[in-house]
């Protein structure tokens, strides 16, 4: 999208999406965000539906087939360039309990996206604050493989296309959510419902 004036990446989807921002306390600076685009009127599309609308090839999961208001979809996932590679020792024990280091290469856990996990937990919370039961993502297959280590486990309704990079439709609602997640993840995500409950 182009650069407004007021220096931000703006479209038509940002009337009526919900924006979860992530901050490095020590530093103050932003280490990440997410778009949850949720329609509420008939006119109101997904980004999925108005761009990618032909690649979602599952017959019952397609988001024309539910209310506008029980569905959303998670957009603009990004995390800083400083953010997204870390060494393995940095995570020393972020991943106890949580990640089994043995089962992954050092590689994968060196690519391993803790912050995006964090984004998706916390659009999660915002989802099931506003009680949406379909949530729709176009992501990459590594993202998606990324968040099943940890039971976050999206199903890919569609085949993967070229749309800003090799991607594919995915779809989750909150029994998948709630019935993979992994016990040391829940409590990360207990404890992001807990500190959104307290704004």
């Amino acid at each position: 999208e182009p650069i407004q004036e007021n220096a931000l990446e703006q479209d038509e989807f940002d009337a009526y999406s919900i924006h979860c921002l992530l901050k490095h306390l020590s530093t103050d600076a932003f280490a990440g965000t997410v778009r949850i685009v949720r329609p509420t009127k008939v006119a109101e599309l997904l980004p999925i539906e108005k761009f990618c609308s032909d690649s979602i090839t599952h017959e019952t999961l397609h988001p024309k087939l539910f209310p506008r208001e029980q569905i959303c979809e998670l957009s603009r996932l990004a995390v800083p360039a400083e953010y997204r590679r870390r060494q393995i020792d940095q995570f020393s024990g972020a991943a106890t309990g949580v990640i089994n280091q043995e089962v992954y290469s050092e590689k994968e856990l060196r690519c391993f996206p803790f912050i995006a996990v964090g984004l998706y937990l916390a659009a999660a919370s915002t989802v099931l604050n506003h009680n949406i039961s379909h949530t729709y993502v176009m992501m990459e297959p590594r993202l998606a493989r990324s968040m099943s280590f940890i039971g976050i486990k999206f199903e890919k309704i569609g085949p993967t296309i070229d749309y800003h990079g090799k991607r594919a439709p995915y779809y989750i609602n909150p029994h998948l959510f709630f019935t993979h997640l992994s016990l040391g993840f829940k409590s990360m995500f207990n404890n992001i419902i807990k500190q959104l409950e307290k704004k």
